[in-house]
């Protein structure tokens, strides 16, 4: 089988993804997927043969530092060989068909990105249902199949040409937050969303861990989408802070994504998404009158040992 899709996980050991490249090789079309790790030093990586058999190609790309990680993807990005190239994280698992049903989506060409459904991996606990809602709703069930506005600049498929076009932008475009989707959408591109496509995520649940990652995020987010707003602007909205989690949980609270799941939701999930959404906003604000500091780094121990705070 030819090489149909990259599939790109920045890490600091193969043990941090042994569970994602599991799933990768349970793909249908595994022999189609060359997989990008990236990691600081292939020596020390600790590849394992016996859980890549059966997988494409496995490429391994060194970067100097992993964490921040916005840099080592978009170094993976540019590595790859592939028309298409899924950014994956060491703590979402597609299913088996997911892969291939991006695959056939983009096909065409029509469209330049397309999202799988996101499914909750740790759906026992209400801080998981809390920060899924918050930061993949979009992509929860209920979905139909159609054009949409917003993927994730993770857990995604894109036509490798129109992010390699981004050129030195590309480390920002791989940023939480940096509109992605609305610089494909500004270029032209029209973006998909697949339900036949799923992919399980894993969330924070573990306090206090989820909020310092909420809080955190919030900081991330806040700081990307904020990068070329002028100092009045910045002033608008912290000036406006009071409405900004109530803003967030509304949204939340507001779609049908909350209404479908809500009966599986355990108990003090509401509580639990109003908490998230007071910690995302105190994250936010502060990036407004202070910027990143030192997220990036803070961040990258939540999004690369997830398994650790669940």
């Amino acid at each position: 089988m030819s090489l149909l899709v990259s599939y790109v996980v920045a890490t600091d050991t193969f043990a941090t993804i042994r569970g994602v490249v599991r799933a990768v090789r349970a793909s249908t079309i595994a022999g189609g997927v060359e997989l990008v790790i990236v990691c600081p030093s292939a020596a020390a990586l600790g590849l394992e043969h016996d859980v890549t058999d059966g997988i494409g190609a496995v490429r391994i790309v060194e970067v100097p530092e992993i964490v921040p990680l916005s840099p080592a993807r978009a170094e993976g990005v540019r590595a790859t060989s592939c028309p298409l190239v899924f950014i994956g994280e060491t703590h979402s698992f597609p299913h088996p068909d997911c892969l291939e049903a991006l695959v056939v989506a983009l096909k065409s060409g029509e469209f330049v990105a397309a999202t799988p459904v996101i499914e909750n991996a740790n759906p026992q606990t209400a801080f998981s249902w809390a920060g899924l809602m918050l930061t993949y709703r979009h992509w929860l069930a209920p979905v139909t199949r159609g054009e949409t506005d917003v993927v994730s600049t993770y857990n995604a498929c894109f036509r490798r040409d129109h992010l390699v076009a981004f050129g030195d932008q590309l480390t920002a475009m791989m940023d939480y937050g940096s509109g992605l989707d609305r610089h494909l959408r500004a270029n032209g591109g029209r973006l998909l969303m697949e339900p036949a496509a799923r992919l399980m995520h894993l969330n924070m649940a573990a306090f206090p861990g989820w909020m310092v990652e909420r809080f955190l995020s919030g900081r991330f987010w806040g700081t990307a989408r904020s990068r070329e707003w002028s100092p009045a602007r910045r002033l608008a909205y912290v000036l406006g802070a009071p409405l900004i989690p109530v803003l967030i949980a509304g949204r939340a609270l507001q779609s049908p994504q909350w209404t479908h799941h809500r009966r599986q939701m355990p108990r003090g999930t509401l509580v639990a998404l109003l908490l998230c959404a007071l910690a995302t906003a105190a994250g936010e604000v502060t990036a407004y009158v202070a910027g990143n500091g030192q997220t990036p780094v803070r961040l990258a121990e939540y999004e690369l040992h997830r398994a650790r705070y669940v």
